[in-house]
């Protein structure tokens, strides 16, 4: 026995040796009725004394892996071996794909968060200028409607009357605009002076204009009938005077 078990146990061939030295062993000294018996076996145990046996024979003790792996088919320590040997790397790449996760989230909430803000401040900047636009083209109006007694025309009125603002209604071109020629549903023959690239923020100026205009009255100087304010989908901000020839 001692031949056979005292040597490392993890070699196949060691291990089946051994175990088989531990057999004959038993059979001959611990199995009732076996030729060494001798009544010595007080307990009637015939099972794990002759592993004992072996385990103390091995140069390793009992606490060794490969001998507790061959006598008592125990794989001690291999769950710790196996997870001694991982966290090197295998935590570290994870913690630090988990990093990087929870860096990237961080990043594209933030950057969600100040494009949001964003959008809103501009949105309010927006609201705020329409809402002074408006302020100032009812301003501007109340100043032309207060002062004056003239016509105030609708963009439908004025684009009839000029045919559309046909090609072959301009009778006047300038840095200002065009001008077209027109007939009033009563007949009347009128200019149209038709100012380009308006915004809201000239209103002041055309009623300014509108007011200087109507207020003069000589000989050489063709007479104001009347105005037109309006903004289209299609064309925008639009701003006329319509002249009596």
């Amino acid at each position: 026995m001692n031949a056979s078990c005292n040597r490392d146990l993890t070699p196949v061939p060691d291990c089946t040796s051994c175990t088989t030295s531990l057999s004959k062993a038993a059979a001959a000294y611990l199995l009732p009725g076996s030729p060494n018996d001798g009544g010595n076996n007080v307990t009637g145990c015939v099972q794990y004394p002759f592993i004992y046996a072996g385990a103390a024979a091995s140069p390793r003790g009992a606490d060794d892996p490969a001998t507790a792996n061959c006598l008592y088919l125990l794989k001690v320590n291999s769950a710790s071996k196996a997870s001694s040997s991982v966290p090197g790397w295998v935590y570290g790449v994870v913690f630090g794909c988990v990093a990087m996760v929870l860096l990237v989230a961080a990043a594209a909430a933030s950057w969600f968060l100040v494009r949001r803000r964003r959008r809103r401040a501009a949105a309010a900047a927006l609201a705020k200028a329409a809402a002074d636009s408006r302020s100032k083209r009812s301003q501007a109006m109340e100043s032309i409607s207060a002062s004056t007694t003239l016509v105030q025309f609708t963009y439908d009125e004025i684009k009839a009357a000029t045919g559309g603002f046909a090609r072959e209604s301009i009778i006047g071109r300038g840095g200002f605009g065009n001008v077209y020629k027109g007939v009033l549903p009563d007949g009347a023959e009128v200019a149209v002076k038709r100012f380009k690239n308006c915004s809201a923020a000239g209103d002041a100026a055309f009623a300014h204009e509108v007011e200087v205009v109507a207020s003069v009255r000589h000989v050489n100087l063709v007479a104001i009938r009347g105005y037109c304010i309006a903004t289209t989908e299609r064309e925008g901000h639009q701003r006329m005077i319509v002249f009596m020839p």
